[in-house]
């Protein structure tokens, strides 16, 4: 257990500047879409993007979501890691014109409460509620768990959540979702 609190410990940060890890999860089905997402942590930053699909094959690209943040390591209980991320910026990007569309339709609940999107023109999404994700104030903090074994990595939540926005409390379980080293 103090090897891996001592790995995230280095690969947090001490790892060289200008060089980082970057994680991928394979295609993951969302109701009837699909996404993917990277994250690259570099020293004590990380950057998250998550790109949604139209289909359930993450075929046709539909939103680009980038997260960027610095992260601190908190305490290791059992292979996991509580951290705290502080956000510094969340963009959406809409990368398909009917979802573009869509969006702006003054009778959708889509679009984060904006009215005035643009095909492939990102836009700060902090603090805003974008159905069904809440995304968290810029510079709050938000707790966090993350179990790293051997080349696969888990969050207890990505830095949107689904339902009630309770950034401040820890999650109570890691999310399935596997994140792998990228090839």
């Amino acid at each position: 257990m103090l090897r891996k609190a001592l790995a995230f410990f280095v690969l947090i940060f001490t790892y060289p500047k200008g060089q980082a890890e970057l994680w991928e999860t394979d295609c993951i089905l969302f109701g009837k879409h699909s996404y993917k997402s990277q994250a690259e942590i570099v020293s004590d930053r990380l950057v998250l993007v998550v790109n949604f699909y139209e289909t359930k094959s993450c075929t046709i690209p539909t939103i680009k979501g980038i997260y960027r943040g610095k992260l601190s390591y908190i305490k290791t209980q059992e292979n996991i890691h509580f951290i705290e991320h502080i956000p510094s910026s969340t963009q959406y990007m809409l990368q398909k014109k009917d979802v573009v569309d869509q969006w702006n339709d003054p009778n959708s609940k889509d679009g984060c409460g904006k009215k005035e999107w643009k095909l492939n023109d990102p836009s700060e999404v902090s603090g805003k509620f974008c159905r069904p994700f809440w995304i968290p104030q810029k510079d709050s903090k938000v707790l966090d768990l993350i179990s790293i074994e051997a080349n696969q990595m888990k969050f207890g939540r990505s830095p949107a959540i689904v339902g009630d926005p309770a950034f401040d409390e820890w999650p109570e379980n890691l999310s399935q979702v596997q994140w792998h080293l990228a090839k």
